[in-house]
């Protein structure tokens, strides 16, 4: 099973993740391959905004992209 991405330190307080690499691991588990997803630009989200991308709270979203954490999205 493929790994929940995690954050990228943008400085030592702040954390973002690149939408490019939550779109390849939609495309993994969808079954497809994740090298044919193409963004025109990177865009960095919150923790607030993978939480409403996924529908779920923003503790879980951290939780997940813990060490040894797996999960299906």
């Amino acid at each position: 099973m493929t790994k929940f991405p995690g954050p990228l330190a943008i400085n030592q307080a702040t954390k973002r993740w690149r939408l490019s690499d939550l779109m390849r691991y939609e495309a993994e588990i969808a079954g497809n391959d994740p090298a044919t997803v193409k963004i025109e630009r990177e865009s960095f989200l919150t923790d607030r905004q993978v939480a409403e991308r996924y529908g779920v709270s923003r503790p879980t979203v951290w939780r997940w992209c813990s060490p040894g954490e797996q999960v299906a999205a």
